[in-house]
């Protein structure tokens, strides 16, 4: 597999498969679209990014295989189906619930690396699972989480930007942080546990912290830390 760049408008009507183990396959381009089958199987891997490209038809993540939705801040929509079944789907560029459209997922993991915006709720169950947080960052949304599900903190990272968290927010895995910006409210008496050793917590842009929430450090060598720029 290689880099597949198209300058112009492509669109695919019929199937594009990625099935070598270990291999990628990249498709990048200003407002490609697929209307037929994009399918990523036996542990190979996908990146579909570009300048506003868009689903109209199946992407699919079969078991094994990783599948990635935009990167750096290129926006995308989906009006077709995203259907993953015991595969990694990573969440990147710009994008709202609403332009992501139908996902069907089946096991798996799903990756936040991008950037989640225009999105009133961001609600987890056991239908939905939970996304690890890696690096991406939530905009403007109230968070909740149930059934055991929710956004999981990572090593990697994540901001959370004028958010609402409605339910419990854990740090628990060793070295996880986040950054909180701008605002955060705590509702629902949610709380930002810091459970995990080593785990910590960056404030940027001086946030005001309101809600009848609290953040808990509750590890050996968590911290919160104020953002400073040098």
């Amino acid at each position: 597999y290689g880099d597949y760049q198209t300058g112009s408008t492509v669109i695919n009507d019929g199937e594009i498969r990625a099935s070598v183990p270990g291999q990628t396959l990249t498709v990048r381009g200003n407002s490609w679209q697929n209307n037929g089958l994009l399918e990523v199987e036996r542990g190979a891997m996908a990146v579909l990014t570009g300048s506003a490209w868009s689903n109209q038809g199946t992407l699919s993540a079969m078991a094994s295989s990783t599948l990635t939705l935009g990167q750096s801040t290129t926006a995308w929509s989906n009006t077709g189906s995203i259907v993953s079944t015991e595969a990694t789907v990573n969440l990147g560029g710009t994008f709202s619930l609403s332009a992501a459209g139908s996902f069907m997922r089946s096991g798996g993991a799903v990756n936040l690396t991008g950037t989640l915006i225009n999105t009133p709720t961001l609600a987890f169950d056991s239908n939905t699972g939970s996304w690890n947080f890696v690096g991406g960052t939530v905009v403007g949304a109230t968070i909740q989480g149930a059934d055991g599900h929710g956004l999981v903190a990572t090593s990697s990272g994540g901001t959370l930007d004028d958010v609402t968290l409605a339910s419990d927010f854990a740090l628990s895995t060793s070295s996880a942080y986040v950054t909180i910006m701008d605002s955060l409210m705590l509702t629902n008496g949610a709380r930002v546990l810091l459970t995990g050793a080593s785990t910590y917590t960056y404030f940027r842009n001086s946030p005001l912290i309101s809600g009848n929430g609290e953040i808990v450090l509750a590890a050996t060598n968590s911290t919160l830390y104020p953002w400073t720029t040098n």
